[in-house]
């Protein structure tokens, strides 16, 4: 399958040429979660921008104020995507390096008690899909 995956201005036309096989959609999460968190990492270390994370998203920002253009606003912002990436590349690495692993509550971005592996890691993959259209560099 032949794949437009758009350009910018002056680049021309990118198309990539994607082989699927059935065993890819088996489980699908598998077969992309080692293509993702390596992606995350790099973001994580690379980025240089942020989005706006809803406050809703960090154990901290709850009553929170918005957020406008302060210094003290701008790392907030920071510290907000940096939680999300966080938890995100926590979730898929479990899943790629580790799928047995212990309930971890390891403080890194767990601030809440899960009660089950499968719902600490759906925080990270919740994020990812509502922030998906925020990975971006």
């Amino acid at each position: 399958m032949k794949v437009n995956i758009g350009a910018y201005p002056d680049e021309g036309e990118q198309v990539v040429e994607v082989e699927i096989h059935d065993y890819d959609t088996w489980s699908m999460d598998y077969t992309l979660a080692p293509i993702i968190l390596p992606m995350l990492v790099q973001l994580r270390d690379t980025k240089q921008g942020v989005p706006l994370v809803d406050s809703a998203d960090v154990p901290w920002g709850e009553g929170a104020e918005p957020l406008n253009q302060s210094a003290e606003d701008i790392a907030e912002m920071v510290k907000r995507w940096d939680y999300v990436l966080s938890a995100m590349i926590f979730s898929f690495d479990k899943l790629v390096n580790n799928p047995d692993w212990p309930l971890c509550l390891d403080g890194k971005f767990v601030t809440k008690t899960f009660h089950t592996r499968g719902e600490q890691m759906q925080l990270g993959f919740t994020l990812f899909g509502k922030y998906y259209q925020s990975l971006w560099d």
